[in-house]
């Protein structure tokens, strides 16, 4: 079978699914165009579903195509969720169409091209134009203009078979030969017409001229072998002699044999002359004008440079120094590994705004929990919770703003975040989870560092233990390339592969993953659209810095809770995090 389809989906810019509006068998009968038939032939829902697509063809999504199709030997005839039908034949592109128009004649003799191509976007590549119950084409473009397809003429037709899928009129095959046509020259196909009779000295034109000045009536006196079209297109001429381009030579032969004519051309020349002289007058007055900005805008660049490397210079020796500073520093630090971390730990405590911290030593993985004892099931006293859980990082955002991010936290497996704060407030304010905190390195080139760093032992916990929210928080992200240390990890979440571990078959609940992002070109790389699409966004736009309060709490959140009563009507801003890019 022969069918016309419109590409209705790409999925993932390969396979294409097509939606078919027109059927008809292989010998060349006539159109099948409902719907119940068309379901009937390419079953079981009209549709033809092509792999690999866009490796082999050349089209884009909405194109009309013709095409031969084939069952597809991998799907069961009786399968009813999936097309059944795929491509044959190398698709052609359905290139006509049938578009209704007002306006379309001048006169009796031609089509209005001025019109058309003054709404030349308006128009297809190639067409034919229904105006009073008459069809008149092909038409095609052609060097931004629109033209004919062949010739200075198109035919004039009753009736044109087409097809329409309640958008496009598609004309499929060539209507049957018509013994009707109209011309269609533009304005300069006449105006060279007309000086190919004007260079002709021997012409009845020439003789009209030299013997009576009224040259307008006379031309209409010339006797041509077609006296209809060459009457009409003579007409069209004349009306538009003053905006013909003709050589001065040509001018000067024209002008002996009218009075009329002369005085046009004249007029002509005058004004061509004044036009000359006063763009040359603009020209050099811009060009004064353009030069002395432009030694002004040299002599600032100069300045700037000059300002620019003298900063350079001294951002030089501040790096040097800074260097040297850190050199001595890290040098301290792991002589004094140990009895920094105990003091860090025994601060911690002090200040009594955060849990304690007992990292465990494998590799780069940091373990740590906010466990609560207290129920607390309030909306409006969680997301307080969050506010002030902010400012004891001497941040405030708005009441909405942390609504919101909360409702993207529980309703999506993987949130991008710009302020590492506001991921912990969330966390710290339901104080029912357990985190992994793991630092991306710049030199992670694929999974092999993220897998050392013992996530997945993380992800098996999640799977067991449903009671606990469980978050892997990915710090600075972007500080190497994502498609490459965490595809695994965007597939599982994708459903592109079902598990990550043998006791772990589908993405657990309670299994969230946190990424901070860093500032794209300057530090980190950049954010995909195509990878991060199954991915929310924290909105931090509102974060501003504010007087830091304590907060501790013993509250805690139930998972069960929050998934059965947090709302999933929330604005996901993970636009925000690829507009840098």
């Amino acid at each position: 079978m022969e069918v016309i389809g419109k590409i209705k989906e790409l999925i993932n810019e390969e396979h294409a699914i097509i939606r078919v509006v027109g059927v008809r068998d292989s010998n060349g009968s006539e159109w099948k165009t409902k719907e119940s038939q068309i379901k009937d032939l390419i079953t079981p829902n009209g549709e033809v579903f092509q792999p690999g697509f866009k490796r082999n063809f050349n089209y884009n999504r909405d194109d009309y195509i013709i095409f031969k199709v084939k069952l597809n030997p991998k799907i069961d005839s009786k399968t009813k969720d999936k097309a059944h039908y795929q491509i044959h034949s190398n698709p052609k592109p359905a290139e006509y169409r049938l578009l209704e128009i007002d306006h379309l004649l001048l006169n009796d003799h031609f089509i209005d091209m001025e019109y058309l191509n003054e709404n030349i976007d308006d128009f297809p590549t190639k067409f034919y134009l229904k105006n009073n119950d008459k069809i008149y084409g092909p038409f095609k473009k052609s060097n931004n203009s629109i033209v004919p397809k062949i010739g200075k003429s198109v035919n004039i037709y009753d009736e044109v078979f087409f097809i329409s899928d309640g958008v496009t009129n598609l004309v499929l095959d060539p209507p049957k030969p018509s013994k009707q046509n109209i011309q269609a020259e533009t304005d300069k196909q006449i105006n060279t017409w007309l000086k190919g009779i004007l260079k002709n000295v021997d012409s009845p034109l020439t003789q009209v001229l030299k013997s009576n000045t009224s040259w307008k009536s006379e031309f209409s006196e010339i006797d041509f072998q077609d006296s209809r079209i060459d009457k009409a297109r003579l007409e069209l001429a004349i009306n538009n002699i003053e905006n013909i381009d003709l050589t001065y030579s040509e001018l000067q032969s024209i002008g002996t044999y009218s009075k009329k004519v002369s005085e046009i051309i004249k007029r002509k020349v005058d004004a061509c002359d004044k036009e000359i002289k006063n763009s040359l007058n603009a020209e050099l007055r811009q060009k004064l004008i353009e030069n002395s900005k432009e030694i002004k805008e040299q002599e600032r660049i100069k300045e700037k440079l000059r300002l620019e490397t003298e900063q350079l210079t001294n951002t030089k020796k501040s790096i040097l120094q800074e260097i040297k500073s850190n050199q001595k520093e890290s040098e301290y630090i792991k002589l004094n590994k140990d009895r920094l971390i105990k003091d860090f730990r025994l601060f911690s405590q002090s200040i009594n705004s955060e849990p304690s911290i007992n990292p465990k030593t494998n590799n780069s993985l940091i373990e740590f929990e906010y466990i609560g004892k207290v129920i607390n099931e309030e909306k409006l006293k969680l997301i307080q919770d969050i506010i002030q859980t902010l400012k004891s990082y001497g941040l405030s955002s708005s009441l909405e703003n942390c609504k919101n991010n909360l409702f993207s936290f529980v309703n999506n497996n993987c949130i991008l975040s710009k302020s590492l704060e506001l991921s912990l407030s969330i966390i710290r304010a339901i104080n029912n989870c357990k985190i992994v905190y793991v630092n991306v390195q710049a030199d992670w080139i694929n999974k092999t560092e993220l897998n050392n760093s013992g996530y997945i032992n993380f992800l098996n916990k999640a799977a067991n233990d449903p009671r606990h929210l469980y978050v892997l928080i990915l710090r600075d992200i972007n500080m190497a390339s994502p498609e490459c240390y965490l595809r695994e990890l965007m597939d599982f979440n994708n459903g592109y592969i079902p598990s990550l571990s043998k006791g772990v078959n589908g993405w657990p609940n309670n299994f969230k993953i946190v990424g901070t992002v860093l500032p794209y070109p300057e530090i980190g790389m950049p954010i995909l659209k195509s990878s991060f699409r199954n991915w929310a966004g924290y909105n931090c736009d509102d974060l501003e810095p504010t007087e830091v309060q304590a907060y501790n709490t013993t509250n805690k959140v139930s998972f069960k809770w929050i998934c059965e009563n947090i709302g999933q009507e929330y604005k996901n801003s993970i636009e925000n995090y690829f507009d840098e890019v």
